[in-house]
């Protein structure tokens, strides 16, 4: 059988070994402002946004599936979906579900990040229809649940997708395939064991009045997708030096601060887009392994790291953090590593002007689904959540 691939598998558990170098570290100074739990039960939540009408919308990966690949190494299901909560009485519903779940040891993956502009929801779908090959070598011997379940992957995977705010969703653009595409035509990084042939993995975004910006953390690039629905590569992030701690960059979080679009990466560093022109900002200390970003409208960036060390492909659980990178660069924490912050992944400001942050974002909505796959206990003492920060 032909082995599947499937990206970079920049899963947020076992993902990587990430040892952060910590080669700048700006003055961090630590605080303690409390957090409050606004959605509980949520299936792996990655990202956070929200609509005019105060609802919060939340893409969940869900927890996978019994369709197996690849001698049982990667599993996948349909029940990642795109929720909408009223914070006022706590009523969630679904606004799109049926969307691809993938299990690789600790995390179910499929959605990536979401971002609001007017009202239109955009969301990333993870991995890219080439990782898969052909049905019939994924499927072989498997018969037609999984030959039928890995079309609708192959349709799904790589996309980014418009929900509607009253329910459905449409294609906007196939950015995983495009990436890929790029990654073999540009080769940017010919020793990189990932790129052959290519990679993809769409994740993180930012929708703005020119187009919805991607970070992919198989292509390692940011670029755009402009209003015409056309995909483009706007740079490429550099492997790290030595290929420390990670082989390459893995970017992860889009923000943006005036004509500057930043990303985070989960080796821990952050890049400014500017002018047509990459250029690093911070490495090190205090990023670890970045996740989620935002900004605010005094240019303030908000960073989150996953986990403060990862280890072995052994995360350490309740040590992420979030950080505030001022304007001139210095950085503070919001919430610092020794605060219990389990796995954080996605951020955003509410219309109340608190932070919402997406937490247990390995954990789906009934722990005892992760234990049954193995995930240790104190990973995920409770399922996928929502809290607020009162800055």
């Amino acid at each position: 059988m032909q082995r599947v691939r499937v990206g970079r598998t920049w899963t947020l558990v076992a993902l990587a070994i990430i040892v952060a170098v910590p080669m700048f570290a700006p003055g961090v100074e630590a605080g303690t402002p409390p957090w409050t739990v606004v959605a509980k039960r949520l299936d792996n939540p990655h990202g956070v946004a929200f609509i005019s009408d105060g609802r919060m919308i939340v893409s969940e990966s869900g927890h996978s599936g019994n369709v197996c690949v690849d001698n049982g190494a990667v599993c996948f299901g349909l029940n990642s979906k795109v929720s909408a909560t009223d914070l006022s009485t706590g009523e969630r519903t679904k606004l799109a579900g049926g969307l691809v779940s993938a299990f690789f040891p600790f995390e179910a993956f499929g959605l990536g990040g979401v971002s609001v502009l007017n009202d239109r929801i955009l969301v990333a779908i993870g991995l890219n229809p080439r990782a898969f090959g052909s049905v019939a070598d994924a499927c072989r011997g498997q018969g037609s649940v999984c030959r039928n379940k890995i079309k609708v992957i192959k349709h799904q995977a790589g996309r980014l997708i418009e929900v509607d705010p009253e329910g459905g969703w449409t294609p906007v653009a196939s950015v995983g395939a495009y990436n890929y595409d790029w990654i073999v035509e540009e080769n940017p990084s010919p020793g990189n064991p990932d790129f052959q042939p290519g990679d993809a993995d769409p994740y993180g975004l930012l929708a703005a009045p020119e187009g919805t910006y991607i970070a992919d953390g198989g292509s390692n690039t940011i670029g755009i997708v402009d209003n015409a629905g056309a995909v483009s590569v706007l740079a490429y992030l550099p492997d790290p030096p030595n290929h420390e701690p990670l082989y390459d960059a893995v970017a992860t979080c889009v923000a943006k601060v005036g004509g500057a679009v930043y990303v985070g990466t989960l080796t821990g560093s952050l890049f400014k887009w500017q002018n047509d022109v990459l250029t690093q900002v911070l490495t090190g200390d205090p990023f670890r392994a970045i996740a989620g970003c935002t900004s605010d409208a005094s240019g303030n960036l908000y960073v989150v790291n996953l986990s403060q060390r990862f280890r072995d492909f052994n995360p350490k659980p309740a040590t992420g953090s979030i950080v505030k990178v001022a304007p001139d660069l210095t950085t503070s924490y919001v919430i610092d590593p020794d605060q219990g912050l389990n796995y954080p992944n996605g951020i955003a400001f509410g219309p109340d002007g608190a932070l919402y942050v997406t937490i247990n974002s390995i954990c789906p909505a009934h722990p005892k689904l992760a234990y049954a796959v193995g995930i240790p206990k104190e990973y995920c003492p409770e399922g996928g959540q929502v809290i607020r920060i009162e800055l």
